[in-house]
């Protein structure tokens, strides 16, 4: 029964049961229960304590149910509804809006109801699948941060980053969204007081709820579930969005000591949250500020704050914050301080950014080089900038306001300008209007004027914006050209050579008189144009003309030089030598041409004659090449037979070996001794002498190979080249060759001439020696360095050569062997070889033993 009425009557109806029973128990006590009642009142006392005892439980429980639900309702109020972020709860599968605080309902300027009731893909202006692609990245576990464009309810657009995080809300997991406007940070604090109203309305519904749902025990038992899982819901929705602000967010006591940090503020700070947590304002905060004593005296008043303050870092440094702070009690009553706060480093530099471009382009309107002023609809100044004013020689505080336009004007002027300014208030815009302005100290300043009018809304002229440029500098620059016009004509009628001017854009031509004297025509015999040149062009220079100025024309040619015949009058041609410039416009397109012409007749004359007197030289300097090249020819096949000597020399000691190991192999067989190591000791041997005497044609070969071309070369390794081939036919003389060289010095020439050099003065220290038959016979080569230049002297000991020979032993077909020994030839070709080939030098003396030929390349 007692049960019974706990289910229907609540727990009001239950206490009062309880009392009730618990009278009942205390009067039955005291009554002198009978026999037969005793079982009966025993019950109903244990029934009445159990539902007394009941009664207090469920009373305590659900006062600290209550308690700790105003408690998590206000955190979540300071947080959630009173935030200056707009946030936003979203369903992740479908984008329904189904919570949002009042700063949101604010900044789209939707109501609530409308809002909650609409998609965020409604105030996207991503696409849908774009948008969906984002909130499942968000919905991923891990905050994530975005930047969109939201659209309001009035229409606009506005820039919004987004941090968003999952939180559990009503038993399912949300998207918790911060949305924070870049655009516009700071809205009206309106809809948060209405917000507040709305939230005690739904407090108390959720009371209600909550009381009524304490009819039953195990309805009670749910509802705590339930009220739990609300609890947990609240505390994370509280978590989510005190991790997760993009601001820092501080709480502390109403003394200001921290209780609390975020990421954010501890990032702000430079600190952990263990570092932040328990340390005073002093220690958080610039408290020598002013501006804190006036935001600590605001939040006293009125319960709330909002301003700029500069918090301390970990490392002592200063960082600029914007600030909002407000009051609330805890659940035990406390008064406690949430404190929102971003970095303001940024806007700080964007201001100083601002200000400083403010002041270049301050900097740039003054300093600019033209002149900038604005005149009101009277033609007074009312701005102009420092670059005018020093053309003028006035200051600005003696111009803007005081003067007007026609006030600096020449008299000249004056008219002009009347004009000039009625017809730019009436179209809008004045273009290369040019007047001459007077400066303070007298002096005029001619100006060239563009401005464009400014208008208010209704059309009427408020000002114009005019740009000034200095053209007195142009103005002197016409006069003098038109002096040098005149000095141009003057020289053009004085001048021997005759001048034309082409405007190829009309294509009309001006010819002096002295052109058309030239080709013996009077004044009106022959016209100024284009067409009347190209006619008395010579038939076969007529292409070549045509083509040399087409391509000068179009970009082809630097210049235009051409020498060509022109008809006289009396039918002849003369020789004229034309040149000219063209001036091009800014996309290089010619537009005009001038030039001269200077009769070259004579000269031309003079040339054919050389001409022809060059080609006979020419002739005459082929048959002498020709006749050099018979002699060279000679001089290589007078060596080719002392090289077959050599070669004969060279391959002799090789070939009597080789003969000696075939013997060998025959006798070896027959004495039985022949193996296979004895056949391949042999062959190699046999081999050896094979390579060698291949490599001694391949040297030779080489050697008689002419070179085509220069290059560089090393003079050692071409002396120990040129020995090799001549060393055995030396040895057999029984004559000594020493090499002495230092360094390795490299010559450009051609080296099997060079080589040839050294052959053919080897070649004649071996023929003097072998007149003399000495026995300590000896030529000593040394090649060293000298001055830049490669020296290389051939010394021999043969007695040296007669003074009478050594004077014409380089001479063509000299010698001193009698013609069935020498061509002569040989000593010539080296010299010229050296001399005229390889830009040298080649001499020869006495040294007192014998003869020393020094080449010097």
């Amino acid at each position: 029964m007692p049960l019974f009425l706990f289910r229907w009557l609540g727990a009001g109806p239950v206490t009062w049961l309880a009392g009730a029973c618990t009278v009942l128990m205390l009067v039955d006590l005291l009554a002198a229960p009978s026999a037969t009642h005793f079982e009966m009142s025993l019950f109903n006392r244990i029934l009445a304590i159990i539902v007394l005892w009941l009664s207090v439980a469920f009373l305590r429980m659900h006062a600290r149910m209550r308690a700790s639900c105003m408690e998590s309702e206000a955190r979540y109020d300071s947080l959630f509804n009173s935030s200056n972020e707009a946030m936003l709860i979203i369903e992740p599968h479908s984008g329904s809006i189904v919570d949002a605080n009042p700063a949101a309902v604010a900044f789209y300027g939707y109501p609530k109801e409308q809002l909650t009731a609409m998609r965020i893909f409604d105030v996207n202006t991503n696409d849908e699948a774009e948008t969906r692609d984002n909130m499942k990245h968000a919905g991923n576990g891990a905050s994530a941060r975005f930047v969109f464009q939201h659209r309001l309810a009035d229409g606009s657009l506005r820039s919004v980053e987004v941090s968003s995080g999952t939180i559990s809300f009503r038993g399912r997991d949300h998207l918790f969204s911060i949305v924070a406007d870049i655009t516009e940070r700071k809205r009206g604090e309106q809809e948060l007081q209405r917000a507040h109203a709305e939230l005690e309305r739904r407090v108390a519904e959720r009371t209600c709820e909550l009381a009524d749902t304490i009819q039953v025990l195990k309805m009670e038992i749910a509802e705590r579930g339930r009220v739990e899982d609300a609890l947990r819901e609240n505390e994370e929705r509280y978590r989510s969005l005190f991790n997760n602000s993009i601001d820092g967010i501080l709480l502390a006591t109403s003394g200001g000591d921290v209780l609390e940090a975020n990421p954010e503020a501890c990032r702000i700070l430079g600190m952990t949250e263990e570092e932040v947590c328990g340390r005073s304002r002093q220690e958080v905060v610039d408290v020598a500020d002013q501006r804190v004593t006036a935001l600590l005296d605001e939040r006293v008043r009125t319960g709330k704050a909002r301003g700029e303050v500069m918090f301390i870092r970990k490392d002592g440094s200063r960082v600029p914050c914007d600030i909002s702070s407000s009051l609330f009690a805890d659940k035990d009553g406390q008064l406690r301080a949430c404190i929102i706060f971003r970095d303001a480093s940024e806007r700080k530099r964007t201001e100083e950014y601002l200000v400083r471009t403010s002041d270049e382009i301050r900097d740039l309107y003054d300093n600019a080089p033209c002149g900038y002023h604005s005149l009101n609809d009277h033609g007074v100044f009312v701005l102009i900038n420092d670059t005018e004013l020093n053309w003028l020689g006035y200051r600005s505080h003696e111009v803007i306001g005081k003067m007007s336009f026609s006030d600096i004007l020449a008299d000249g002027s004056k008219e002009a300008f009347e004009e000039t300014f009625s017809r730019l208030k009436r179209e809008g815009q004045v273009k290369g209007a040019e007047f001459e302005l007077v400066r303070k100290d007298g002096r005029h300043v001619s100006v060239m004027v563009n401005a464009v009018a400014i208008r208010d809304g209704d059309g009427n002229y408020v000002m114009c914006r005019a740009t000034a440029f200095d053209i007195t500098a142009l103005k002197q620059t016409e006069s003098a050209l038109r002096r040098s016009n005149e000095r141009y004509m003057l020289a053009v009628q004085g001048a021997s050579d005759s001048i034309w001017d082409w405007d190829l854009e009309t294509n009309t031509a001006f010819v002096s008189s002295r052109w058309k004297e030239m080709l013996g025509y009077g004044e009106g015999e022959i016209q100024n144009a284009m067409e009347e040149w190209m006619s008395l062009i010579h038939p076969d220079d007529y292409q070549v003309a045509l083509e040399s100025l087409n391509n000068y024309l179009d970009g082809r040619t630097p210049e235009f030089c051409l020498e060509c015949r022109l008809r006289h009058q009396d039918g002849s041609y003369r020789w004229v030598l034309t040149r000219g410039a063209c001036f091009r416009d800014s996309n290089g397109n010619p537009h005009r041409m001038a030039g001269s012409h200077t009769d070259i007749t004579e000269r031309k004359l003079a040339e054919q004659h050389l001409l022809a007197e060059t080609a006979e030289r020419l002739r005459t300097e082929q048959a002498l090449r020709e006749k050099e090249r018979l002699m060279l020819l000679q001089s290589r096949q007078a060596a080719m037979g002392e090289m077959i000597g050599n070669i004969a020399h060279q391959w002799r000691q090789p070939l009597n070996t080789l003969g000696l190991i075939i013997q060998r192999l025959q006798l070896f067989y027959n004495s039985g001794k022949f193996d296979a190591n004895f056949l391949r000791e042999n062959t190699q041997e046999a081999m050896k002498l094979v390579y060698h005497m291949s490599r001694t044609i391949d040297d030779f070969r080489n050697f008689f190979k002419p070179d085509k071309e220069k290059c560089s070369f090393s003079v050692h390794a071409t002396i120990l080249q040129t020995i090799s081939l001549i060393n055995e036919s030396f040895k057999a003389h029984h004559i000594q060759i020493d090499a002495d060289t230092e360094g390795d010095v490299r010559v450009l020439g051609f080296p099997n001439e060079y080589s040839q050099v050294v052959l053919n003065i080897l070649l004649n220290s071996r023929d003097a020696f072998a007149e003399r038959d000495m026995e300590d016979a000896r030529v000593v080569i040394r090649s060293f360095s000298r001055a830049g230049a490669s020296v290389v002297t051939i010394r021999d000991n043969a007695g040296g050569i007669p003074a009478h020979i050594l004077e014409k032993m380089f001479e063509p077909y000299f010698t001193t062997k009698g013609p069935d020994m020498g061509t002569g030839i040989g000593l010539f070709m080296a010299k010229t070889i050296i001399e005229k080939n390889m830009n040298g030098t080649l001499s020869a003396r006495n040294t007192g033993e014998g003869a020393e030929f020094t080449i010097e390349v």
